[in-house]
C-alpha cells in the first residue's frame, strides 16, 4: 500500500486550488476522498466509485495539482496508487492495456501508422526513421516479468 500519512492526506482542506488549475477537469479532491476511503471501510463508497470509474484514468500526469496544493499532498502518489487498486481488480481499460503491450513489445505506445506524404508516397514509422537517418529501435529484450503482469491484468480484464 502506498505510504502517505494520515497527517498528510488530513491536511487537505478542500480549497479546489488543485480543481482550477487541473487541464483535464478532474477534481483531484476527490482523489484524496477515495484514498482516505481505502482506508476507513466506513466511506468505502467514494473509493469503490473513483477506481470504478474513468476520472483516474484521465490525469495527464502534468503534477500542476502537486505544485499548487498549499499542503503539498501527494495528488500524484494518490492517484497512481488507485490506478494500481482499479487495475488489480481488472478495471484498467483496454486501451491502456494495449499501449503497455505495444511498448513492451515495440517500444511504441500505438502500432505504427502509415503516413502518406502530400506526393501521395506511403511511409510507415521505420521508413521515416531511416529517412532521418535514426539507428532502427532494438529489439524489446528483458521484460519477461512485465509480460506476466500484463497477461494477469488481461486475464482479469475479461472477467
Amino acid at each position: 500500500m502506498l505510504e502517505i500519512s494520515l497527517e498528510t492526506i488530513r491536511a487537505c482542506y478542500t480549497c479546489f486550488k488543485c480543481i482550477g488549475v487541473c487541464p483535464a477537469g478532474l477534481r483531484p479532491n476527490l482523489f484524496v476522498k477515495a484514498y482516505l476511503s481505502s482506508i476507513f471501510k466506513e466511506f468505502r463508497d467514494v473509493y469503490e466509485e473513483i477506481i470504478g470509474g474513468s476520472s483516474i484514468w484521465s490525469c495527464a500526469r502534468c503534477l500542476k495539482c502537486v505544485e499548487i496544493c498549499p499542503q503539498k499532498v501527494p495528488l500524484n502518489d494518490i492517484i497512481e496508487y488507485l490506478q494500481h487498486e482499479a487495475a488489480k481488480r481488472g478495471l484498467a481499460p483496454k486501451i491502456y492495456l494495449n499501449m503497455a503491450e505495444n511498448t513492451m513489445n515495440t517500444y511504441l505506445a500505438f502500432t505504427s501508422q502509415t503516413i502518406v506524404s502530400k506526393d501521395g508516397d506511403f511511409y510507415t514509422t521505420e521508413d521515416i526513421r531511416e529517412l532521418l537517418g535514426l539507428a532502427p529501435l532494438p529489439e524489446p529484450i528483458g521484460n519477461e516479468k512485465f509480460k506476466e503482469i500484463l497477461n494477469m491484468l488481461r486475464g482479469l480484464d475479461s472477467k
